[in-house]
């Protein structure tokens, strides 16, 4: 699925599927009770990647968080430029633009916007500091998203508001960053569409069989 029009609503869905005692249709039914309650100026993503840079430029009214001493954060906005092929005529392949501006604020440090959807889209193993960095700004019921490989290692290391909840994202988008061209303009090539699942860790059910399952 497209991440500009898909994942917005697929936050909605699963955002609200806490880790409660509640059975899979319970849960989907109370998600389902609050669904659209996730608008996406609330968002913040964590990574300047090309999954962070992706997402990012398909949500434009979210907030982008890069390190402290990035370059682009001499500006409080940042352009972002997505490139996909689509096919063309006897000429072959187009190139396909889109582009947007986004919001920055340093992972750490000074800003103190509160975060109420956190999307991590750093490596794995930076995922578990990049939380830190930004704890004392997730709101008391705060949904953190873990977009990165080897995030169902992660999932139990990380400390969230006793009232957050934890999802788990995986994609079969592909992309990659293009080397800086223009500076405030970062650009990213969106090598492979896919589809994005975004839900939560269900606990395994008593007596075997799986109990996990995924968002839309």
């Amino acid at each position: 699925r497209n991440p500009g029009t898909q994942v917005p609503g697929a936050l909605a869905l699963a955002g609200f599927l806490h880790r409660r005692t509640l059975s899979r249709k319970q849960a989907v039914q109370l998600a389902k009770e609050r669904l659209a309650l996730v608008p996406t100026n609330r968002m913040h993503i964590l990574g300047g990647g090309a999954l962070g840079t992706l997402w990012a430029a398909h949500c434009p009214a979210a907030t982008l968080l890069l390190r402290e001493g990035t370059t682009a954060l001499q500006a409080s906005r940042l352009r972002l430029r997505v490139h996909r092929l689509r096919a063309g005529e006897a000429a072959g392949p187009v190139d396909e633009a889109l582009e947007a501006c986004v919001r920055l604020e340093p992972s750490s440090g000074s800003a103190t916007t509160p975060i109420g959807t956190l999307v991590i889209a750093t490596k794995a193993y930076g995922a578990a500091a990049a939380l830190e960095g930004v704890r004392s700004r997730l709101q008391s019921d705060a949904v953190v998203v873990l977009l990165c490989n080897g995030a169902l290692s992660l999932a139990d290391s990380l400390q969230l508001p006793a009232g957050g909840a934890l999802l788990v994202a995986t994609t079969t988008h592909g992309a990659w960053l293009h080397p800086p061209r223009q500076e405030g303009l970062r650009e990213v090539q969106h090598a492979g569409r896919g589809t994005t699942w975004v839900g939560p860790l269900l606990p395994l059910r008593a007596g075997g069989g799986g109990g996990g399952g995924s968002g839309g």
